[in-house]
């Protein structure tokens, strides 16, 4: 078993950088290097964890989350609500037992009306916040989900069992592994293995081995609002060739020295809109495989690497960059920005 098989919680607490992160430092850029490791949530990330947790470890699923009838809150409440349960340093049996002063400090963290008075906030949060406080309580840690948008999720996902049932199902030659989880040290300058390397984790959704065939093939599930054959606009917001590529990566280098190391790796997106179900398989091979200059994608080592040296500031790692002793007229621009950067971060360089 190449996989570490870990604990989820175990698995985040490697320190390293990961897809999203290599994502969310190319989308935001420096400037948000204070927010770079700062979780966050929104519907459309909820619903789509919503769908791999059916999808692929559905035997925890009730464990993980809790389905209360009726609407969940507007987003701010929701937060508000989630705040003010440990701030007084004792649960509450109810959200009006709770100090005013704790439910103005968090409606303050999170800006909630600040022009009205704090009698009308106070009340406002309670009216629209009470039944979620109880239901908080009772989830006992539990992400709490609405039952309409578990009817969406569980709908997906039968959309895409009834369309791709070879992914969840094992046969003579072929195994599928859910929540697959690899770590491997890539090289700031991939052609040059003794330079610089760093450690990059992946934890893919499904990954099937066709032993027959000889492929490996990485499958991760999307969510979209918008129609499944659109999907290529999201592909390259969101920058998924990321993913792709250190995917793909994690791969290939896993299976170098084992009897897998002729397999050829691909990528693919299964993709669904959970508010109208027709599932989509896209294939990104024709995509990674082309010139990247021609698709106007970045140059993905680099951007790679250049999150590991941000990742690395921000968690005050003490690291010295190498760089190649052998010069290369390709690699030049590279290793300038790379010198130029780890300058700004206080990098050691030799």
């Amino acid at each position: 078993d190449l996989t570490l098989n870990l604990q989820e919680e175990d698995y985040r607490n490697i320190p390293c950088i990961s897809y999203s992160f290599v994502s969310k430092f190319y989308r935001d850029g420096y400037s948000e290097i204070g927010n770079l490791l700062t979780s966050i949530s929104s519907p459309s990330l909820s619903m789509g964890s919503l769908v791999d947790c059916l999808l692929t470890d559905k035997d925890n699923f009730y464990s993980r989350y809790y389905i209360i009838s009726g609407n969940v809150p507007t987003d701010a409440i929701v937060e508000i609500v989630k705040e003010i349960l440990f701030m007084d340093g004792k649960v509450h049996s109810s959200l009006e037992e709770c100090l005013p002063t704790t439910i103005i400090n968090a409606a303050n963290k999170f800006s909630y009306y600040t022009n009205w008075k704090d009698e009308t906030r106070i009340k406002n949060i309670i009216e629209k916040g009470a039944t979620y406080y109880s239901k908080l309580l009772e989830a006992d840690n539990r992400i709490i989900v609405s039952e309409e948008d578990f009817a969406k999720a569980d709908n997906s996902c039968r959309a895409i069992m009834d369309k791709f049932s070879y992914l969840f199902a094992d046969s003579e030659n072929r195994e599928v592994l859910y929540q697959a989880q690899f770590k491997n040290d890539f090289y700031a300058l991939e052609n040059w293995n003794g330079s610089y390397k760093f450690l990059v984790k992946g934890m893919m959704d499904c990954v099937v081995v066709d032993n027959e065939y000889k492929h490996i093939t990485i499958y991760d599930f999307k969510t979209t609002s918008s129609p499944e054959y659109m999907f290529i606009n999201s592909y390259f917001k969101w920058g998924y060739y990321f993913q792709s590529y250190i995917y793909k990566k994690l791969i290939e280098k896993a299976i170098i020295d084992t009897d897998y190391r002729h397999y050829d790796v691909n990528m693919h997106f299964v993709v669904v809109n959970p508010n109208n179900p027709h599932p989509l398989l896209f294939d990104d091979t024709l995509y990674s495989n082309m010139n990247v200059v021609e698709l106007g994608i970045p140059n993905i080592q680099y951007i790679i690497n250049q999150a590991d040296i941000v990742y690395k500031h921000i968690t005050k790692e003490e690291t010295t960059y190498i760089l190649p002793s052998v010069y290369n007229e390709d690699l030049s621009n590279n290793i300038f920005q790379i010198m130029n950067n780890c300058k700004n971060l206080n990098i050691k360089i030799k």
